[in-house]
């Protein structure tokens, strides 16, 4: 069976790599000085994206929800903008940390950080949540692999899995993710290469970060598949492929159902449907056990729930998505 079918028994130990990156907040100056998205543009370009992608991106680059303008209330705007700039940062310092533990040299964390943040930025900017889905399903992705004592290597590239795993929304008409009503015909499809999409990004970005015959670019293997499979299901019913059961790689797995558990408990920024609390995000998932989502796992995440501490920390969480527990 394929290693990351399953988690590994004996997790790897790594040092961090001598030196550390430079701080969040100067990998993201250039990009947060440059509104236009000029360096993300020639970056789509560069790695000879589809046009419709590159097309849409450029649209979703305009969207000013979270960027401290627009709306009639300027105390909003700026609250607004001054979340999505700690949660940006926040990512890019976990992206550090995550990489550095997999033994990766500062140059490589440091180039590819600052090319792939901005199709976070503008893939989280253009959703119908509130901004930081992937960073929220990374921190519950946290809880289910602290559950099952998951370290080293294996547990650094699930997480940089789960936090990347919606990278290819930037690709995706805005007024598809952010449509109320039911997605069809060609609608569906479009949304449904998103998967496609991350897993082809980080790649790029990853290989384009790093020397030719680098091991590194086996870890970009992993971390893309990862946001490939995040949409299939246990039931082979999940798409872009239609992979079943451990067909689906286990980071897949635990990020299908962290994407789905944040989603479903996160504030809605355009539409009316309001968002689930806790006890019905919990009857969900165990609704759709061995289904959409893998029992053991959704196990794993209730029962870490039952501990007191924990589950202040999905509660908070939550909140931080505009969400009610």
């Amino acid at each position: 069976m394929d290693p990351h079918q399953v988690f590994p028994s004996g997790p790897i130990m790594r040092k961090p790599a001598d030196g550390r990156p430079r701080s969040p907040e100067n990998l993201l100056k250039d990009w947060l000085s440059e509104p236009s998205g000029t360096p993300l543009i020639e970056s789509m370009q560069q790695f000879k994206l589809e046009e419709n992608f590159i097309r849409a991106g450029m649209d979703n680059l305009k969207d000013r929800t979270w960027l401290g303008s627009g709306g009639s209330n300027p105390r909003l705007a700026l609250e607004m903008m001054e979340n999505r700039i700690a949660i940006l940062t926040a990512a890019t310092d976990e992206y550090c940390k995550l990489t550095m533990n997999l033994g990766w040299d500062v140059d490589t964390v440091e180039k590819s950080a600052t090319m792939l943040m901005p199709y976070l930025d503008v893939s989280e900017r253009t959703c119908y949540t509130y901004y930081g889905h992937q960073y929220r399903s990374m921190q519950y992705a946290e809880i289910i692999l602290d559950s099952k004592s998951v370290i080293g290597d294996e547990r650094s590239l699930i997480l940089l899995g789960v936090l990347l795993h919606d990278l290819g929304k930037i690709g995706v008409p805005g007024s598809l993710l952010r449509k109320a009503g039911k997605l069809v015909g060609k609608e569906k499809e479009s949304i449904r290469k998103h998967p496609e999409y991350s897993s082809i990004i980080i790649n790029k970005v990853i290989t384009e970060a790093t020397s030719k015959g680098s091991p590194i670019r086996t870890h970009g293997d992993r971390i893309a598949e990862i946001a490939y499979t995040h949409h299939e299901q246990i039931s082979g019913k999940g798409y872009p492929r239609g992979l079943a059961k451990e067909q689906i790689d286990i980071g897949g797995r635990i990020a299908g159902l962290c994407d789905s558990i944040e989603a479903m408990s996160a504030k809605r920024i355009y539409g009316e449907l309001n968002p689930a609390t806790f006890i019905e995000v919990a009857a969900e998932a165990t609704k759709q056990l061995n289904n959409q989502f893998n029992g053991d796992l959704v196990h794993n995440f209730l029962s870490a729930a039952g501990c007191e501490a924990v589950l202040k920390r999905i509660f908070k969480i939550i909140e931080s998505a505009g969400g009610f527990p």
